[in-house]
């Protein structure tokens, strides 16, 4: 299990240049589309919003170049899905095209006018690997959350994202989290962070411990309010949950009116050191890994997110989105061949499961479409960390049968 700590933090962040074709799928976070306002031979210019929504749920989708548009088509997206996709070319000279910037004190703006600029600006809840199953959107809410928890952390092993960010501009995500305070009305500010980066934060803290999965949401808004509310659906009504960067974000969008152009990932393969990279949204995974000295070849595994609970990815061509917090490549020799083995029972992953679940029962039913027996076995209350998979003995893919009954569920 010595894999399961946290990485040390890297060198500092550095900059992938935007120039060329940038792919950008019109779904970003979540499963809403946008509805492109630009169309095939039209200019843009950086910053320009070229995908517009009236979902409160979701935030609009800016052009990181200045250049032309090649073509609007379908792609098929990190999670496997298809969706509109806008293609520019160009390249990142010029200044961004930006909004006017809000001064007041965040007590004396309105929560309106701030959500209202988070759509604007394209802040969505950055990261998460697109996952909201934890992360709040922003759309309003009836009822005022008790915490707003901002996660300075990053939930997997071998992410650094987060931590870099709260490391680099620390004031950003305080100033950002206090607007996102004021903007859902949430009572408490409390920040997730690691324990060498305390100091970084004001307010209330809870400590992120190194060893995984102590980053996980589920867990640390557990341990703030001592209830896990796995069965209300999530997001959680009582908890927003975001993270650094998007409080930096939205920092930046209500102080300087700034959009959101571009994404910080962590890239890195095989387990080894990684590094910080931010680059503009619709930049292909292959640029990302050459930038990094690194290349898929056959037979080797890429994917997007921690180890846990990573994404296979199927084309290096694929483009990073406003959810991709990690890229990386897992060389063919170390790549595990997963086969509908039968469980030997050896009760691994009952053991590992922080929310003592009894996963060898709860997954055999799974893995035969036996929904309503899988939820009698506690499959609402799994987090989805992946811990049971990390060591099961016969190499199940445990955690690819919890999602797909969950999938059923969401159907009945």
């Amino acid at each position: 299990m010595k894999r399961l700590i946290y990485k040390n933090l890297v060198s500092e962040i550095q900059e992938l240049p935007g120039a060329g074709r940038l792919v950008l799928p019109l779904v970003q976070t979540g499963t809403v589309s946008l509805e492109a306002c630009v169309g095939v031979g039209d200019k843009v210019t950086r910053g320009q919003c070229i995908g517009k929504t009236e979902a409160p749920e979701e935030a609009f989708l800016h052009s990181p170049l200045a250049g032309e548009v090649k073509s609007i088509t379908q792609v098929v997206t990190q999670e496997g899905a298809s969706a509109k996709t806008v293609v520019i070319e160009g390249d990142a000279t010029g200044e961004v095209e930006t909004l006017e910037p809000v001064t007041q004190d965040a007590a004396e703006v309105s929560a309106e006018t701030i959500l209202t600029r988070l759509q604007e600006a394209g802040v969505t809840p950055l990261g998460g690997n697109g996952k909201h199953r934890a992360y709040a959107s922003l759309e309003p809410a009836e009822e005022s959350p008790e915490i707003l928890m901002v996660l300075c952390a990053d939930e997997e092993p071998l992410l650094q994202t987060q931590r870099h960010i709260l490391r680099e501009a620390p004031e950003k995500v305080i100033e950002g989290a206090t607007l996102l305070q004021r903007a859902v009305g949430a009572k408490r500010l409390v920040f997730a962070v690691s324990g060498d980066q305390t100091n970084l934060v004001s307010g209330e803290t809870v400590t992120v411990e190194k060893k995984a999965p102590s980053g996980h949401p589920e867990i640390l808004m557990g341990r703030m309010t001592g209830q896990y509310r796995l069965t209300e659906g999530r997001p959680r009504k009582d908890v927003y949950l975001i993270n650094a960067e998007t409080a930096m974000a939205a920092c930046r969008a209500v102080r300087e009116g700034r959009p959101v152009v571009e994404k910080t990932v962590t890239v890195g393969q095989d387990g080894a050191m990684s590094v910080v990279v931010r680059v503009p949204l619709g930049t292909p995974f292959s640029q990302v890994l050459e930038h990094a000295g690194l290349k898929a070849e056959d037979g080797d595994r890429l994917f997007t997110g921690g180890p846990l609970t990573g994404i296979a990815q199927f084309d290096a061509a694929a483009p990073v989105t406003k959810g991709t917090d990690g890229l990386f490549v897992q060389k063919g020799k170390g790549v595990a061949c997963y086969d509908d083995v039968a469980c030997i029972g050896c009760g691994q992953c009952v053991k590992v499961c922080p929310m003592k679940i009894p996963v060898n029962m709860m997954t055999r039913n799974c893995e035969f479409g036996r929904i309503q027996e899988a939820i009698d076995y506690d499959l609402d209350c799994c987090i989805e960390c992946g811990l049971c998979a990390y060591v099961c003995t016969s190499r199940r893919p445990l955690l690819q049968y919890i999602q797909f009954a969950k999938k059923e569920q969401q159907k009945a």
